[in-house]
């Protein structure tokens, strides 16, 4: 009777060792399956997190160049803007030159003498002068020839420095004309450029924005990625635990199966807590398994 009692034990014992050994069994499968998903999602965030980073590298390296260009521009702005006030300091002075000139115009005689020909009044003192030398004349005829030549002559002069100034009035007509030309162009290019700074600045303004967005959204995936390998490093030890635990249930079985009455089985479980106390005392990190045979909880 006290056999068939030893092994109606062993055979219970066999039962729940196996029972034991199935649970872990089912419960490690499950872990790895899980540990396998996390790891490959972890892959996916990676991947996503790896693209978005590209991105935002090439957006940051665009707002540089856009930044450049800006620099550019606002400095050429402020040279035309120097530029803008030089002409327009100068024009100030072109004026009042021109009106000075046609003051001077207008006081030698006005645009009657300017309509007059030089060539026909010494064409006129030519003819008269002809005349003088060639002709006979009576006091009175030759005087008033004289009279007539010296009042050419002075009108010959006259025209002559009206035609000056006139010319001079054009010259500085034309001057100034010439740098209000230059002033409409350099006006012209500053709204160009504040345009297109205008526009520079709503496109670096667009770009970081969407550089912001990316930075949630990496920052998202860093947190994700983050929790997900916690969750592996998690799984990890308890996949460890599980193949520890199942590795000293097969030991238990093995003992079982070959005889070994309770007193052998727990002398083998006392070693092993000799062990792991051992292990505990160097200040080894201990299993959960491990804890549960040194606190007799072992399922």
């Amino acid at each position: 009777m006290a056999v068939e009692t030893k092994a109606q034990d062993r055979k219970a014992q066999e039962k729940e060792i196996l029972a034991q050994m199935d649970e872990a069994r089912k419960l490690l499968k499950e872990v790895t399956e899980r540990r396998f998903l996390l790891i490959e999602d972890v892959k996916k965030l990676r991947r996503q997190k790896r693209e978005l980073l590209d991105r935002r590298r090439e957006l940051i390296d665009e707002v540089k160049k856009l930044r450049a260009e800006r620099v550019k521009l606002l400095e050429e702005l402020e040279a035309l803007k120097e530029r803008r006030a030089a002409l327009n300091e100068e024009l100030h002075k072109k004026i009042d030159s021109l009106k000075e000139a046609r003051e001077l115009l207008r006081a030698a005689g006005g645009e009657d003498l300017t309509r007059m020909s030089i060539q026909k009044i010494q064409r006129r003192i030519q003819q008269l002068e002809f005349k003088q030398q060639t002709s006979i004349l009576s006091p009175e005829e030759e005087n008033e020839i004289i009279r007539r030549i010296m009042e050419l002559e002075e009108l010959l002069d006259k025209v002559k420095k009206v035609k000056k100034i006139k010319d001079d009035v054009v010259y500085r007509k034309a001057e100034m004309m010439k740098v209000r030309i230059e002033l409409k162009d350099t006006l012209k290019r500053i709204n160009e450029i504040r345009e297109k700074i205008g526009k520079l600045k709503e496109k670096i303004k667009t770009i970081s924005t969407e550089i912001d967005q990316l930075n949630s959204k990496i920052d998202e995936l860093t947190t994700a990625i983050d929790e997900r390998n916690k969750e592996i490093d998690e799984l990890t030890k308890q996949r460890t635990d599980l193949r520890a635990k199942l590795r000293i249930l097969q030991e238990q079985l093995r003992a079982v199966r070959m005889g070994e009455d309770a007193e052998k089985i727990d002398r083998y479980i006392q070693e092993k807590k000799k062990i792991i106390e051992e292990k505990m005392k160097r200040g080894e990190r201990l299993s959960m398994e491990e804890l549960k045979i040194l606190y007799g909880e072992l399922d």
